[in-house]
């Protein structure tokens, strides 16, 4: 139950998100806190009014932490190839990070790559880059030094970079099932199940100290047993297995965890119908009471558009 004073918090950050200006609040469906922590949902305009949202909300006294669920929707179709030239049309803007600053796309969300000569052209990149509409998330890679190549002088072989990432995590030792890389410009995502939240820990910094890689991105999910002898750890791998077995919404999309019987779901999927089927299997598996379904639809419709768009994925090499 809501205590007065998360109450008065809910209160002081509406106020202070109407007050500031940067983020319309007509577009944030809900603002609600529990224990100090405040939860943002519903949809912004672009990834800036996103970021500025946790910033507002940070800001206020009594805030504990602040856990940004906001989306931003897309009208009709846009793929991840027309968001990366959107992103770099924003960039040309200015003459000096035009040449020297780069982006990966995937599912909307962008990966600045580069040099730039200080923290201020950085933050200016990342401005840029979160103001174009339908980027969903903005992430630096950037490299900050005083001698700045031009990225297009920078050698990039994305396929011998997957070869290598693949290589590092077999030496260390991490197994991942149903394993999937893919590099693109240097950047690295890595797909699958590992068997313990260390392992999930130790690819990141594997992956990311293989020489050429610029960022890291994991999805990776843990591989929970039925036959666990914690109950909850049994629960959600019922659920997840049941996600396998149903095929619509693959387990690797999103998170389970179950507590006394209440499970929690978090992750990211492609339509409302599969948000809906997430909700489905997840109910029919027994043992099961309550479902929490935080998973967030990637390209719903839009609050501006009664078009529902589907957003296409780039091609990078994968392994």
């Amino acid at each position: 139950m809501t205590s007065v004073r998360d109450q008065e918090i809910a209160g002081a950050v509406t106020a202070a998100l109407a007050g500031d200006g940067r983020v319309n609040l007509s577009d944030i469906v809900h603002i609600s806190v529990e224990n100090g922590i405040v939860l943002l949902s519903g949809t912004t305009w672009t990834a800036d009014e996103k970021l500025a949202a946790t910033e507002i909300a940070r800001s206020v006294d009594g805030v504990v932490d602040v856990q940004n669920d906001l989306t931003v929707p897309v009208e009709g179709e846009i793929s991840d190839a027309e968001l990366r030239d959107a992103v770099e049309a924003a960039l040309a803007s200015d003459p000096e990070l035009v040449r020297r600053v780069g982006c990966t796309v995937d599912d909307g969300i962008v990966t600045l790559i580069g040099h730039v000569r200080d923290p201020g052209d950085e933050h200016k990149a990342i401005h840029l880059a979160g103001t174009v509409h339908g980027v969903e998330q903005v992430i630096s890679a950037l490299e900050i030094a005083e001698i700045v190549p031009d990225v297009t002088a920078l050698p990039v072989d994305d396929a011998t970079l997957v070869g290598k990432v693949a290589d590092a995590l077999e030496r260390a030792g991490i197994q991942i099932e149903d394993r999937v890389i893919e590099v693109d410009q240097g950047v690295a995502r890595v797909r699958g199940k590992v068997r313990t939240e260390n392992d999930r820990r130790r690819v990141t910094s594997v992956v990311a100290s293989v020489d050429g890689i610029r960022a890291v991105q994991t999805r990776l999910v843990l591989r929970l047993s039925e036959e666990s002898a914690d109950p909850d750890e049994r629960l959600a791998a019922r659920v997840i297995h049941a996600l396998a077995r149903d095929g619509r919404v693959a387990p690797s999309n999103v998170e389970v965890i179950a507590d006394d019987g209440v499970v929690t779901i978090t992750g990211q999927v492609d339509s409302i119908d599969d948000q809906v089927a997430v909700a489905e299997v997840a109910g029919s598996v027994q043992g099961v009471r309550r479902i929490d379904n935080r998973v967030l639809v990637l390209d719903r419709t839009s609050a501006r558009s009664g078009d529902k768009g589907v957003r296409g994925r780039p091609r990078p090499y994968r392994r």
